[in-house]
This record gives C-alpha cells, sequence and structure tokens, in this order.
C-alpha cells in the first residue's frame, strides 16, 4: 500500500460462510433473513489501483464453492469469476448445477455512470421441475417437466421500469396443471383427471418492457387440447391474457355441460373456445367464449348428414 497516493496492490485468499454476512451486514438484516444464504465460498482475488477510486480499480475475483442456497433453493459445482477493468465489472460466467440442470450466467455492469446500467443473460439447460419444487411452496403438488430457456436483460439499475429485455422458454414432458394458474384452467375445462393430463411442450418467446412480461405465442399441448395465445404478466403479478383451446381428441374429458355439446358438434379436431385470463397469477380469473363459427359449421354438417340419411332408401 502507496500511502503517498493511497495505491493499493492486494493479492489473497479467503473462506466466507455465508451465514456468517448477518454479522458485519446487520442492517442489511430484514434483506438477508429473506435471501437465507447458506454455504461456503471459497475464493482467490487480486486487487490494484487506487483505494479512494474503488470503482475504477483493478479486481480480479475468482470463486468456487461445492454447494449453496439462497431464498431456499440450492446450486451446486460453483464456479464464477468477476473481473473489473476501467470502471467495467464483468461475471465471465457464473456456473452452476441447478436441480439436474445447468445454468449459465454471465453479465456486465458499467460502474462509471450514475445509473450503473447493465446487462445480463442467464441460461437454463434440462432444470427438472419435480427436483426444483421441493424446495419451494409447490412441493406437495403433482408437477414435474425439463426446463428449457435463455433471458437477457438490461437497463440501468436504479430504476426497474426502464428495464428491457427478451427471451423463450420450454417446458418439455410437462405436468403443471396443479400449479394455481393452470389448476384453475384444468378445472374450467376438464370435469375430471385434468392433473392427469401430461402436455409434451409449453413454450413461450417473450419481451420485458415497461414492467411487463409480454408473449404472443405462448403455447401449451397436449393429445387432448392445445392451448394457445397472447399473455401480458405484470411485476406485481398481475395477469391478462386470451388463450385459444383447440379440441385434438374429442374423448377429452369435458364435462356433460354445454362444454361437451359444443365439442360434440365442431367434432375431434377445431377451435373449441377462447379462454380470458385476468386477475393474479396467484388468484387468476377466466371467462370462457366459445367460438360460435365452428359450432354453426358443425350443427351444419350435422344437418346435411341428417337429410341425406332421411332421403336415402332403406
Amino acid at each position: 500500500f502507496d500511502t503517498a497516493n493511497s495505491n493499493l496492490n492486494l493479492v489473497g485468499s479467503f473462506l466466507l460462510n455465508l451465514e456468517d454476512l448477518s454479522k458485519p451486514l446487520d442492517k442489511f438484516k430484514e434483506q438477508l433473513q429473506k435471501i437465507n444464504p447458506k454455504g461456503k465460498i471459497d475464493s482467490v482475488f487480486k486487487i490494484n489501483g487506487d483505494i479512494k477510486d474503488i470503482k475504477g480499480a483493478f479486481v480480479d475475483f475468482k470463486f468456487s464453492s461445492p454447494v449453496c442456497s439462497f431464498y431456499g433453493l440450492k446450486a451446486q459445482n460453483i464456479s464464477g469469476h468477476y473481473k473489473q477493468a476501467n470502471g467495467v465489472a464483468d461475471i465471465l460466467p457464473l456456473t452452476f448445477d441447478f436441480y439436474e440442470g445447468k445454468v449459465s450466467i454471465v453479465s456486465s455492469l458499467n460502474l462509471k455512470l450514475e445509473n450503473l446500467p447493465y446487462a445480463f443473460t442467464l441460461s437454463l439447460e434440462g432444470v427438472k421441475i419435480e427436483s426444483l419444487k421441493n424446495d419451494t411452496e409447490a412441493k406437495n403438488k403433482d408437477i414435474s417437466g425439463l426446463l428449457n430457456g435463455e433471458i437477457k436483460l438490461n437497463g440501468p439499475s436504479n430504476d426497474l421500469s426502464k428495464l428491457h429485455g427478451s427471451g423463450s422458454l420450454d417446458i418439455v414432458k410437462g405436468k403443471l396443471w396443479e400449479l394455481d394458474l393452470f389448476k384453475g384452467l384444468g378445472k374450467f375445462l376438464f370435469a375430471k383427471d385434468f392433473a392427469n393430463i401430461v402436455f409434451h411442450e409449453g413454450r413461450a418467446d417473450f419481451i420485458v418492457e415497461d414492467k411487463y412480461i409480454l408473449t404472443d405465442n405462448l403455447t401449451i399441448e397436449s393429445n387432448i387440447a392445445s392451448v394457445a395465445g397472447k399473455a401480458k404478466i405484470g411485476f406485481d403479478n398481475t395477469i391478462d391474457a386470451s388463450l385459444n383451446i383447440d379440441i385434438i381428441d374429442e374423448a377429452a374429458p369435458l364435462s356433460k355441460s354445454f362444454k361437451d355439446i359444443t365439442t360434440a358438434i365442431i367434432g375431434s379436431s377445431g377451435k373449441f373456445a377462447v379462454i380470458n385470463i385476468t386477475g393474479t397469477l396467484k388468484e387468476p380469473k377466466y371467462s370462457f367464449k366459445p367460438v360460435v363459427e365452428n359450432i354453426v359449421k358443425g350443427i351444419t354438417s350435422i344437418l346435411k348428414k341428417a337429410i341425406s340419411k332421411k332421403e336415402s332408401p332403406e
């Protein structure tokens, strides 16, 4: 350390127990209790620069951990590299195993600007939902599937409303009807056995802007029905979605109501209805609009068959 110009050149290593953070960071006690960090991080580091201008200093920080948890979610085989130079901080990258899948995070933060603009990319591959659920409030729900996706975000750190981004999510071999959102939709469509319906794939491309996540190609497919449409989800958990329901299998376990009659008229395939979803992800509200055009076509077809049968000689 040069006392003449406050220049520091430091090389070292340390082992950090995340549960001990509450001691030096007592003023952040409430936030740390919510995050609930656990695990030990092993690291080596280099710091070179004026300690009066730590943002402009050179920092090279490599860290690893066999297992850590945040918000009750576990990450294993963690490896990360933080590098800071010329006022720009980069993570190059952070990788870890996550519930039998892989996660990779790359990010960059401009420390020289007051609003601290950043870019962030997260990639998911093969995350197993039936393993992940055990460490969440959904642990008693019968849900499963493999989650893949990528999310890219950028914006100023001090203004969430200016956050922008895009991404895609893909779920294969999925079974999510017992989640609050899908459970209501399942009950709305199917009288029984809806929890046992396995959709082959769920996917969506989306953008993030103005505190909303928006998609116009949300698709969920099963052997009984296909759901596709638009959705708008707010950062406050509000939802506004319009989904087309196509009946693929006329043997779908629909309730003995207008829905059964509609399906019988339409036939084994065809647009069945439009479902509008409002409210919140926790307490969604549904409205049902049958597709009248297809019903009329179905009735016409039935009448033609009946007339043709009546006119034909016995």
